[in-house]
């Protein structure tokens, strides 16, 4: 038991740590972006900005966009199955720990400390829900930022009236292509919506349980 939650632990931690990789690496992207193209400020000019951004600067960000798009792919390849392993097994310790919380919470009232196996529940519910909140606001915030630099371009394309060649390409490569997201090997999408659809079971199989449970 130790060892598998060990493990758990290993692969949950180096996926966010990766995944937190892409996100810092896209801010990156979104950071020189807005010192490459024309500033916020421009945006309120009536008339087009003196100069111009510089076209190589906004190939080498293209050039950037794509290899960490690569590399996302890569992690979904790597990582896919045991995503969906690993969120299946925290939401089912987390339903089956609530499940123990429920059953004992009549004997919390006659007792002025918490008992270890209550505090064991709790603890193990709330492990397995920092799992989830790791893998899901990971992804989510890699998702945005990717999302950010298509923001970006746009603003930039349609406030100032500049497009060369190659901030055309960028923009329709943010703009016309699949959403940067990952994917649990197909199954689902891990993103906040991730955390709602757990919430929701969870709620879901509590109710259930209540109306079935017998009354003491």
């Amino acid at each position: 038991m130790a060892l598998f939650l060990l493990l758990d632990s290993m692969i949950t931690l180096q996926f966010t740590l990766l995944v937190l990789e892409l996100w810092t690496r896209f801010r990156s992207i979104n950071a020189n972006l807005l010192k490459v193209l024309p500033s916020r400020r421009s945006f309120l000019q009536l008339e087009a900005p003196t100069w111009l951004p510089s076209a190589t600067r906004v190939r080498h960000l293209r050039d950037a966009y794509l290899a960490l798009a690569r590399a996302l792919d890569l992690l979904q390849d790597h990582f896919g199955l045991t995503v969906v392993f690993v969120v299946a097994s925290s939401l089912g310790g987390a339903t089956a720990k609530a499940y123990d919380l429920l059953s004992m919470q009549l004997s919390w009232p006659s007792h002025g400390v918490v008992q270890i196996p209550v505090a064991y529940s709790l603890i193990s519910m709330a492990y397995n829900c920092l799992k989830l909140l790791m893998m899901a606001l990971s992804c989510a915030a890699v998702k945005d930022a990717a999302a950010t630099t298509g923001v970006l371009l746009l603003r930039s394309s349609v406030s100032c009236g500049w497009c060369c060649t190659d901030l055309k390409a960028f923009l329709q490569l943010t703009r016309h292509s699949h959403p940067l997201s990952f994917s649990a090997a197909g199954f689902f999408t891990v993103d906040r919506r991730l955390l709602v659809s757990a919430v929701a079971v969870l709620v879901t199989y509590l109710v259930i349980l209540q109306q079935i449970a017998p009354h003491q």
